[in-house]
């Protein structure tokens, strides 16, 4: 097993502010996610929702959405002129970078995801039908969480071979029980226990990706930064 290292180390390693951003979403941060979180260094109530921000030895701890996190990054970076750390799912930081072609904030650590709870051991990203639909065909009404609307876009249009012609409806939450309600014919949404499928009645028709946690932040070492910098500071 990859030895993994504590966020001291890893804002040692790249020269960080000692500021690191975790998630507070409630779908996100489960009993897995805090005791991977605990292992990388960070101890506080995660019970105390009121509470934005803790002191961890000398590292400021700040919760925002996990969604948010690589944006807050960089607004530290370029508003304040500081480098800093955040924790977030890989799915989160890759549709990030999708809305950002140009982005800089990338993982530097993967911490794996297994979760017994969990129906395929981690988040799935998948494609949810009503259980009397064999496939989507005509046009087709499509809900999709707003966390993963460029992902689902791409993804949709990678496997569209003009048998059917969706309608894309973008929601904060609850798309699983527009589709029930019959409001959609399919949607695109996180599945974890399995649980909310019984729940509205549908089934997986395809898992589009996996996911693990990151450590994410700027590297300013990295080719990468480079060239996304560079075509950033050029516009």
């Amino acid at each position: 097993m990859k030895f993994k290292p504590k966020l001291t180390e890893i804002i040692k390693e790249y020269g960080m502010s000692p500021i690191v951003i975790i998630p507070k979403n409630r779908g996100l941060v489960n009993d897995f996610v805090k005791s991977k979180i605990r292992e990388l260094g960070v101890e506080i109530d995660f019970e105390d929702t009121d509470k934005q921000e803790y002191k961890v030895e000398n590292i400021t701890i700040y919760r925002y959405r996990g969604e948010d996190i690589p944006k807050i990054i960089e607004d530290f970076y370029f508003n304040k002129g500081i480098k800093i750390l955040g924790i977030t799912g890989d799915d989160l930081l890759d549709e990030y970078q999708l809305r950002n072609p140009n982005y800089i904030v990338e993982n530097l650590e993967t911490v794996d995801w297994y979760d017994e709870k969990a129906k395929f051991g981690r988040p799935a990203l998948c494609l949810l039908i009503k259980k009397d639909i064999e496939k989507l065909q005509g046009k087709v009404n499509i809900a999709v969480n707003s966390k993963y609307e460029f992902t689902a876009r791409s993804y949709l249009e990678e496997i569209n071979d003009g048998s059917f012609e969706p309608s894309i409806h973008v929601y904060n939450g609850d798309s699983e029980k527009t589709v029930a309600q019959g409001l959609n014919d399919a949607c695109i949404e996180i599945v974890y226990s399995g649980k909310s499928l019984e729940e509205n009645r549908l089934k997986i028709a395809k898992t589009i990706r996996l996911s693990d946690l990151d450590v994410v932040g700027i590297d300013e070492k990295s080719p990468l930064f480079e060239r996304n910098y560079k075509l950033r500071d050029a516009r």
